[in-house]
C-alpha cells in the first residue's frame, strides 16, 4: 500500500517516485491474492467440501468482503461528478478493459484497474483449482504463471500493430497472472508439501529469491525501454515478494509480533483496502478544500500554513494520515459489520 501512496502522490522524477512506481504494489496485491485464495481452496479440496457448497461459500464471502464498500465509493464519487458516463463499466468490474480500448487512463479512477482485473482473477481461479486434478494441479499453476509474460509479449506486438500504447496491455487480467500464479505455488508447497515448505521458510531460499528479484528490477528500470522490462517486470517483482510472504510467516511467529509497530502495520493491513479505493479521492478532497480555504480566508498567517502544505513530505503525510483514518472509519462502520456476516458461510 505504501508503494501505491508514494506512487501517486510524489513527484515524477524524484528518487521515490521512480523507486516506487506502483508496479511494486500492484505486484504485491496479486502475489498475496493468489496465495490466500489458493491457500482457500486447497484446504477446502484437502477436507473434501463439495465443488458446488466450496464456490459457494467463497463467492458468498469475497462479496461480503468486496462490493459493499467498493459500490458505496462508486456511489458517492459519481453524486461528485468524478465518475463519467461510462459508469457501467466499473459496475461491471470491466474498467480495466475499457482502459486498454481507450488507450487511456480515466483520471482520479485510474487505480480502480487492479480491482477488475482481481474480480475476472476470481471468476475462473476457483473452479480452475478445485476442479483440476490433484496430479495435474501444480503443472496447472506452472502454465498459468508462464501465460503472464507469454501475453504481455503477444499484447506488446498486437498493441504496437494497431498503434496503441504497449503499457496499456499490462491492465489486462492474462498479462498479471505470473503474479497471481507464484503466490498460488507458495500456496500449494505450504499446503501439500509442508515439510519442504517449512525448511524453504527457515531457510535463506527466500532471502535469496528476494535478493535476485530485487537486483533484477533495478536492471530492468535501468533498461526500462528494452522488451526486458515489459516482459519481465511482474515477474521479478513476484519474486520479490516470494521473500516477503515467508518473512510474514517468520514475524507472526515471533515476539515482534507482539510489537506496537507491527500491530500498527497490522492494522494498516486491515483497513489497506479502504486505504486503496480511497486514497486517490483524498487527493482530490483535500485539494477542493485547500483551495476553498485560501480562496474565503482573509488571514495571510492562516493562508501561509495552508499553501505551506503543498510542500510534498508536508501533503504526503497528512494525505497517508486522513487516508487511514477515513479507512479506519469504513472499517469500522460498514466493512467488519459486513465482515461478521461471513459467519454465516463457514469454510468447513
Amino acid at each position: 500500500m505504501l508503494s501505491v501512496l508514494l506512487a501517486h502522490w510524489t513527484p515524477t522524477g524524484t528518487i521515490l517516485h521512480a523507486v516506487f512506481n506502483g508496479k511494486a504494489g500492484y505486484t504485491l496485491f496479486f502475489v498475496l491474492s493468489g496465495y490466500l485464495i489458493s491457500r482457500i481452496l486447497f484446504n477446502e479440496r484437502i477436507k473434501e467440501t463439495p465443488i458446488s457448497k466450496a464456490l459457494s461459500l467463497f463467492y458468498a464471502r469475497r462479496t461480503l468482503r468486496i462490493f459493499p464498500i467498493y459500490y458505496l465509493t462508486l456511489f458517492v464519487v459519481w453524486t461528485f461528478g468524478l465518475i463519467p458516463s461510462n459508469i457501467w463499466s466499473y459496475i461491471m468490474y470491466f474498467q480495466n478493459i475499457q482502459f486498454a480500448i481507450n488507450d487511456s487512463f480515466d483520471g482520479v479512477n485510474s487505480h480502480l484497474w487492479s480491482l477488475a482485473v482481481e474480480e475476472q482473477f476470481y471468476l475462473v481461479w476457483p473452479f480452475m483449482m478445485l476442479l483440476t486434478p490433484k496430479q495435474h494441479l501444480l503443472k496447472a499453476i506452472v502454465i498459468s504463471a508462464a501465460i503472464g509474460p507469454l501475453s504481455r509479449l503477444v499484447g506488446i506486438e498486437w498493441f504496437g500493430a494497431i498503434g496503441k500504447n504497449i503499457e496499456m496491455i499490462q491492465l489486462l487480467t492474462p498479462t498479471t497472472l505470473d503474479c497471481f500464479g507464484m503466490g498460488a505455488l507458495l500456496a500449494y508447497f505450504e499446503t501439500y508439501r509442508f515439510d519442504s515448505y517449512l525448511k524453504f521458510v527457515r531457510s535463506l531460499g527466500p532471502l535469496l529469491i528476494g535478493i535476485t528479484g530485487v537486483l533484477l528490477y533495478l536492471v530492468f528500470r535501468h533498461f526500462r525501454e528494452g522488451i526486458l522490462d515489459d516482459l519481465f517486470h511482474r515477474t521479478v517483482i513476484s519474486l520479490w515478494c516470494i521473500y516477503l510472504i515467508p518473512l510474514n510467516f517468520r514475524i507472526n511467529t515471533s515476539r515482534y509480533s507482539q510489537t506496537l509497530v507491527f500491530k500498527a502495520f497490522l492494522h494498516i493491513g486491515k483497513v489497506s483496502y479502504g486505504m486503496y479505493l480511497f486514497h486517490n479521492y483524498v487527493k482530490v478532497w483535500f485539494d477542493w478544500f485547500r483551495a476553498y480555504l485560501i480562496q474565503n480566508l482573509n488571514s495571510e498567517t492562516l493562508v501561509a500554513m495552508i499553501n505551506a502544505t503543498t510542500e510534498n513530505k508536508i501533503q504526503f503525510v497528512l494525505l497517508t494520515i486522513l487516508t487511514i483514518m477515513l479507512s479506519s472509519f469504513s472499517w469500522w462502520l460498514i466493512e467488519s459489520p459486513m465482515n461478521r456476516l461471513k459467519r454465516y458461510f463457514p469454510y468447513s
